[in-house]
């Protein structure tokens, strides 16, 4: 049994040395929390580690899968814990001329769902379908997301100081 124990640790250490750094900066980039993304990754991992002990199987697109859910059931408890805050609405666009920091802000200013499509295919490396997957919808659909998502990134970038 110790055998067991030790193959699934290991397992669990080779996708957390593989994904811990992307699901961590993919919760980031839709919470704007550090403390809140480190225990979503976190409870990632440790629903990875109960599926691995059941003998399921665990990839990166379950992983993300897992990680995107955690952050959806945290919109929903700052919802029941603050009702009338909208975050989104609230963020102040930064002044910095450089590149980086434009392109932050446009992310912090774009909708949850425009980072996460985004996220998810230009930083992440998913093809559509299996951003569809995780989202539960079809390629299509996240095509169309994708694109449109796009064309506001570009409005608002145009529109930086």
């Amino acid at each position: 049994m110790p055998e067991a124990d030790s193959t699934l640790e290991d397992e669990l250490v080779r996708l957390m040395d593989q994904h811990e750094r992307p699901i961590y900066n993919f919760l980031l980039a839709l919470l704007r929390d550090t403390d809140v993304a480190l225990d979503c990754a976190q409870d990632t991992f440790l629903r990875a580690y109960e599926n691995l002990r059941k003998g399921k199987p665990v990839n990166g697109q379950w992983l993300f899968k897992v990680a995107r859910n955690r952050a959806m059931d945290e919109f929903r408890r700052r919802r029941r814990v603050q009702p009338e805050l909208d975050k989104l609405e609230q963020i102040a666009v930064h002044e910095s001329t450089d590149r980086v920091m434009a392109v932050r802000s446009v992310m912090e200013r774009l909708s949850t769902v425009d980072r996460e499509v985004l996220y998810l295919f230009d930083i992440a490396g998913f093809k559509t379908d299996e951003i569809g997957a995780m989202l539960g919808i079809r390629g299509s659909a996240v095509r169309q997301r994708l694109s449109r998502a796009r064309e506001r990134f570009r409005f608002l970038y145009g529109t930086e100081p």
